[in-house]
């Protein structure tokens, strides 16, 4: 034994209940591996119940004359007041020169002047205490708390002079052999490991750092016996101390002592009152990098799939219960066949049975499951690549939180974004529709968009009258004026308009003036302006103005009399094009939404203000869309309806031809229908004529596809491919080629309709995290999600740190179960755009899943629809051993699949009809239960 292990002079405490990071510690000094430490982590909990880190190193220091604390914010600190006075005394502090003015302050019992505060000045008085005494002595010991603050880990060419002299100073800490041969050990303290120096980490430093973790099993189960033994009867509780022990996983003893104070508050300690905190704490705590589960359900809830339960059984779930580890895989990749995890964003409108609706919005209006995600009453316009359309009822709504995205720009200006995953309807090189991911989605593609539905609501909160006066009062008016309204405008006609309603509706007089060619209007009026809120005009400025929800989900004429109103002001008509302008781009894109519900198809373009001051969308009609405009929607301002009237009075009927409404990549289709009907020239020679145009170049305005088909029609029956083109038309999609494609980074949502997979955005859903769930829970072990899309952060080095932090937290809640969805996407090499961030958390997630001491203590389980796409470095053994391939259920399968959901609904049936299960071929597991959901509600309606 070295003379330092001889004569250590840190007291150990007793064995019984000393936590295993300290017995590391001690054993380190002891045996003279180090005399520097760096605690991380867990280092703001209880060590033991009640007592935080700093009072339990006291303790642990008892036997020294000095403990010496440090941080920014007070300055040097002491264990004890005593210790202050030695150390002032051992470092020569506070003396004045002038004996005659040392015996007055003795006198006056005054103390030495504050010690500094400063890392500049602190630090040296705290090295000149650390080369005091030896080992003998028992002399001191130094704690630095926030010792990231001091020591932050930044490029050294960056950090301040005085920075740069504290990591100098603490840098000889380590190494000085006046401090090693002392005896006084020190501690830095910091949450995070990544957030210190990198060269206070390196093992050239002469720190050792030490990982305190959070608490398992046993020490919460302890925590939790000795705050029930202090307060036996302050509440009342639903779960036993053994299921709150289970249920506090990823939890420190603060946040179980935070329950417990909540509980006392509401009288009973409830699952629910444990989930929610426990919710809000590990968001607060990971970021939402990590979520911590508790299974919810075992191999009884999934249905067929055998060969995947088997394997887990003998590879994963007996070989952890039994204790062999060796016999665990370190990572089991779970491959399911694409189309899997497609999501939207939240602005992206849905066309529904209560009118048009954000996505995100959805919750607002129709009951949402708050687990399962499960919504009651959801109906949603559908379309398929056989172009039939319909409405469809959608069986969940989920928020699927943030992602990458893809936002896919068509040449009419139309924009959608959603996750990579997302299918969006598409015209392929045979003029077939079909689905293609957004992220495989390029510059050139055809994307078809859905017009004409004519699907409104029945909100009846606004009459047309009241919807004008709202597109009036969002076009040129707000309600930021304090206690009243506002209104501006150029037109006579308009003040009038607005100026009588204002005085019928509620009575308010008009004080107008007159500037800058155009009318002022105020009305003064607090229950006037509180009614407008309550209908759903916003209080805003121009820029977030949107559509009010009223009219969203109101009925025909409503939207219409809105529109009218919004074109009234900020609308107009110049030589051939209609053309209304929004700073607000959502209330412009919205505008697009209720046009294209009402038949016109409308092209959006961007325009950039000078002098940077951001930009507008104008949203345009001319050609045919034009006359629509009018017969529908139209001006109510005269002399706008007027110019517009004599325009199209005095155009020929080729001019009112819409020649951007093409369809795309008909050569196949054409030359089918053609040989379909055995046409030749001498039979109709202009039909012929269109035929051959059409199959030379690919492509035919509307009127003219819609007139080849009517002639078919009217001469004879048509066959298979007339009526693949009768249903394209008959669809009302508009065809337009994509000019840009950008990824990006939002909050995303699904919907799941289970018969058609599509709604008007064209997104479906079909999880795959069950599986991982079902493995947890038959293991009996932990489980946890970890969402790398939400590691990266806007700071330098913060992303490093939420990973670093998720990954600590995974250890600590060992054995476990890391499930990461969509790996392919989320764990990617970076780029060099984002200077290495990406590349760095890729290895240091190789690095951790590598580590073979997490063998049959960590396991990896991963899911991904494709696997072309995954790094090699991910696939290698020692990471993702396994692969296991996740296929369409077969018969036996499907059969299992019923059984299972006629269980999950409490319903009863000796055996599944055959007719059942040949219909669903080629149905997934979700698939099988929406059709058992709509069952059930089918039979519940009928009595």
């Amino acid at each position: 034994m070295s003379q330092l292990a001889e004569k250590s002079t840190i007291r150990n405490p007793k064995s019984n209940g000393t936590p295993p990071w300290v017995q590391e510690l001690l054993d380190k000094y002891s045996s003279g591996v180090a005399h520097a430490f760096i605690l991380h982590f867990n280092v703001f909990d209880y060590v033991v119940p009640g007592v935080s880190l700093k009072s339990y190193l006291a303790r642990l220091m008892a036997g020294r004359q000095i403990v010496a604390f440090y941080n920014r914010s007070e300055g040097i600190t002491f264990a004890l007041p005593a210790m202050r006075e030695r150390f002032v005394e051992l470092l020569g502090l506070g003396e004045p020169q002038d004996a005659a003015l040392a015996a007055l302050q003795s006198i006056q019992g005054a103390m030495p002047e504050d010690l500094p505060r400063s890392p500049g000045a602190a630090l040296p008085l705290l090295e000149r205490l650390l080369k005091l005494g030896d080992p003998e002595e028992k002399l001191a010991a130094v704690v630095v708390d926030f010792a990231e603050s001091i020591l932050p880990a930044a490029d050294i060419a960056t950090m301040s002079a005085e920075d740069r002299t504290n990591l100098i100073t603490v840098q000889r800490w380590g190494r000085d052999p006046d401090i090693v041969s002392s005896g006084n050990p020190v501690f830095l303290v910091t949450e995070n490991l990544a957030d210190l120096h990198s060269s206070i980490r390196a093992a050239s430093s002469k720190f050792e750092a030490i990982e305190i973790p959070l608490p398992d099993r046993e020490a919460r189960l302890a925590f939790i016996e000795y705050y029930a033994g202090t307060k036996p009867q302050a509440f009342e509780w639903e779960l036993s101390r053994e299921e709150l022990a289970n249920a506090t996983a990823g939890l420190s003893l603060i946040h179980i002592e935070d329950i417990f104070l909540r509980a006392e508050q509401e009288g009973k300690l409830t699952w629910e009152l444990v989930r929610e905190r426990k919710e809000d704490i590990i968001a607060s705590e990971f970021g939402e990098v990590l979520e911590i589960m508790e299974p919810r359900f075992g191999w009884e809830m999934i249905g067929g799939l055998q060969y995947v339960k088997d394997f887990f059984n003998r590879s994963v779930i007996r070989p952890m219960r039994e204790g062999r580890t060796h016999r665990v895989p370190m990572g089991v990749l779970m491959l399911g066949p694409s189309g899997t995890g497609k999501c939207i964003t939240g602005e992206s409108m849905v066309v529904t049975n209560k009118g048009l609706v954000p996505i995100a919005d959805i919750p607002r209006y129709w009951y949402v499951h708050p687990e399962t995600g499960e919504v009651a009453g959801l109906e949603v316009l559908s379309v398929t690549p056989d172009a039939a359309v319909k409405m469809q009822p959608a069986s969940h709504w989920l928020d699927m939180g943030e992602g990458e995205t893809v936002r896919v720009t068509v040449k009419r200006g139309m924009t959608i974004e959603g996750t990579p995953e997302h299918p969006i309807l598409v015209v392929n090189g045979s003029g077939r529709l079909e689905w293609r991911p957004l992220g495989d989605v390029c510059e050139g593609d055809i994307v078809a968009i859905k017009f004409d539905h004519q699907q409104f609501g029945y909100d009846h909160t606004l009459e047309p009258e009241t919807a004008y006066v709202f597109g009036l009062l969002t076009g040129d008016g707000n309600l930021t004026f304090t206690n009243g309204i506002r209104f501006s405008t150029a037109d006579r006609e308009l003040l009038d308009t607005i100026t009588s309603y204002m005085q019928d509706r509620y009575g308010l007089d008009a004080h107008t003036s007159r500037r800058g060619g155009a009318w002022h209007t105020r009305w003064y009026g607090w229950e006037a302006k509180q009614d407008l809120l309550d209908k759903g005009l916003q209080m805003c400025l121009s820029r977030q103005k949107v559509v009010p929800s009223t009219v969203l989900q109101g009925m025909r004429e409503v939207q219409i009399a809105f529109l009218r109103g919004l074109f009234d002001t900020d609308g107009g008509f110049h030589r051939y094009t209609f053309q209304y302008t929004s700073a607000s781009h959502q209330l412009a894109r919205q505008v697009v939404e209720i046009l294209l519900n009402l038949g016109m198809v409308p092209s959006v373009r961007e325009k950039i203000h000078p002098k940077g001051k951001g930009s507008s969308l104008a949203v345009e009609l001319s050609g045919a869309e034009l006359e629509t405009f009018t017969q529908v929607v139209g001006f109510g301002l005269r002399r706008k309806q007027s110019d517009v009237n004599e325009y199209l009075a005095r155009i020929t009927d080729k001019a009112r031809y819409n020649t951007t409404d093409l369809f795309y990549n008909l050569s196949q289709s054409l030359s089918e229908v053609r040989s379909e009907i055995g046409l030749v020239y001498s039979d109709a020679p202009g039909i012929y004529d269109h035929f051959y145009n059409g199959v030379k170049h690919g492509r035919l305005l509307r009127l003219t596809v819609e007139k080849l088909i009517s002639w078919i029609e009217t001469e004879g029956e048509a066959g298979p491919a007339t009526k693949r083109m009768r249903s394209l038309l008959d669809a009302k999609l508009y065809f337009s080629p994509v000019t840009n494609v950008k990824r990006g980074y939002a909050r995303v949502y699904d919907l799941h309709v289970p018969e058609t997979h599509s709604f008007v955005a064209n997104g479906f859903v079909n999880h795959n995290t069950a599986v991982a769930e079902a493995v947890a829970k038959e293991s009996g072990i932990n489980f946890v999600i970890l969402n790398l899309a939400r590691i990266l952060g806007q700071w330098v080095g913060s992303s490093e740190r939420n990973l670093e932090k998720a990954l600590r937290a995974i250890e600590s809640l060992q054995p476990t179960i890391c499930f990461i969805d969509e790996i392919d996407q989320a764990v990617q090499r970076g780029t060099a755009g984002d200077s290495g961030v990406s590349n760095r958390i890729f290895k240091r997630l190789l690095e951790f899943m590598s580590d073979t001491g997490h063998r049959g203590r960590v396991l990896f389980l991963a899911a991904s629809n494709r696997p072309d796409l995954l790094d090699a470095a991910l696939k290698r053994p020692g990471r993702f051993d396994k692969k296991i391939p996740f296929l369409i259920p077969d018969e036996t399968e499907r059969e299992a699949i019923f059984q299972v959901m006629l269980r999950k609904y409490d319903l009863e049936a000796d055996t599944i009809p055959a007719r059942c299960i040949t219909a669903t071929e080629g149905w997934t597991g979700a698939e099988i239960e929406a059709a058992v959901v709509k069952a059930l509600e089918v039979a519940e309606d009928e009595g």
